[in-house]
């Protein structure tokens, strides 16, 4: 409390901000040799910082990922590989989505929607609507397929609304009840990564996942305001068709439509 009466809490913030940054790069940048010959994982609730990751990246390495459940959730999946890898050979393979939680059918969902008297209506080609009511100003919740595993909203458990309506993203700050530095993200259908994003290059894999910041174009500034932060960062989730081919579904139709990807 006496910090908030001679400091505004954005100056402590940024302090704290750049404290960390100073210190893990410190760390890594005196423990290991030749960094722009390496590939960099990392794994633990601090690496949920997008600007810190960022900021380890631009040490140099080549490639970097962050284990998309990098808080305690993701403690039990090192546990589990620790104890085999003390019996078995393991052989880490590249993920393609973190879809792993529950999932529910049509028909348990009708079950639900009937057992509280709900308005509702089967659409056959969900996604295209759901593109066609984004496209149009509507804020659209989606529920699809199993849920994330870990922290981030990817697609399937998500609120959408276009990325180019400032009015919404005030609106939308509002309902969520979030401060208005804080962003939202912008999915991006991964074709088009280079189009709005400038330093993705060894960031791929960990940007399916919304876990590393990026600078944003000039493209994506102008077409999409509502994605970029105040210092012209976004936090990107690439989405293709193999990944995620639902909401890959969505975004294709949105980007037909609108011409924004």
């Amino acid at each position: 409390t006496p910090l908030l009466t001679k400091y505004k809490r954005e100056d402590i913030a940024y302090a704290i901000q750049y404290l960390l940054e100073k210190d893990i790069t410190g760390i890594l940048a005196k423990s290991l040799e030749n960094i722009h010959s390496k590939n960099i994982a990392v794994a633990g609730g601090v690496f949920a910082n997008i600007k810190l990751n960022r900021a380890i990246k631009d040490l140099g390495f080549k490639k970097i990922f962050i284990y998309p459940a990098m808080g305690d959730e993701g403690i039990g999946v090192g546990s589990a590989l620790s104890t085999l890898s003390k019996e078995f050979t393991i052989n880490p393979k590249e993920i393609k989505n973190v879809f792993y939680g529950e999932e529910f059918s049509n028909e348990s969902i009708q079950i639900e929607l009937q057992k509280y008297n709900l308005k509702y209506e089967y659409i056959g080609d969900i996604e295209k609507a759901c593109a066609e009511l984004i496209s149009q100003g509507n804020i659209v919740a989606r529920f699809s397929g199993r849920s994330e595993f870990g922290p981030r909203a990817l697609g399937n458990r998500s609120i959408l609304a276009p990325a180019d309506n400032t009015e919404i993203k005030e609106k939308m700050s509002q309902m969520l009840k979030r401060d208005d530095f804080m962003p939202f993200a912008p999915s991006t259908l991964y074709k088009y990564r280079n189009k709005c994003f400038k330093n993705i290059k060894g960031c791929e894999l960990a940007a399916r996942f919304m876990t590393i910041s990026c600078d944003a174009t000039d493209y994506l500034s102008e077409s999409s305001p509502s994605v970029v932060h105040v210092d012209n960062s976004a936090r990107p989730q690439l989405v293709d068709n193999e990944s995620a081919p639902e909401f890959f579904h969505v975004l294709a139709h949105y980007h037909k439509i609108t011409g924004i990807p």
